[in-house]
């Protein structure tokens, strides 16, 4: 009976992806700092790698509690709130990465 099992030619064989995933991976440890993303839309807080420059956690609206509840707050509430972080001007919120100025970055931070 176990000689039949041996002899079958399985249906489906798993290929290998002909593309490494090692290129997608990062090469150092992401340090985030705060950042502000302008947008059309409006401004929104995310964080930003001062090393590559990638972009994480952002926050879509920003609120306040209030009698209770929540209301969102204004454009200018949020520019006022977060004036004194760097902000980065980009094309879609789908956006990975920003282009951080040379002034910014991690190794120049000891000048």
């Amino acid at each position: 009976m176990m000689d039949n099992y041996n002899d079958e030619i399985p249906k489906y064989r798993k290929k290998k992806s002909s593309v490494s995933s090692a290129s997608k991976k990062s090469k150092h440890k992401h340090i985030y700092k705060d950042c502000l993303l302008i947008m059309e839309n409006g401004p929104h807080k995310a964080q930003y790698c001062t090393i590559c420059g990638k972009i994480g956690n952002i926050e879509f609206f920003e609120t306040e509690k209030v009698n209770g509840g929540y209301r969102m707050l204004t454009d200018t509430e949020i520019y006022n709130k977060y004036k004194d972080i760097i902000r980065f001007e980009i094309e879609s919120i789908f956006q990975k990465y920003v282009v951080i100025p040379v002034i910014y970055t991690e190794e120049n931070s000891s000048l």
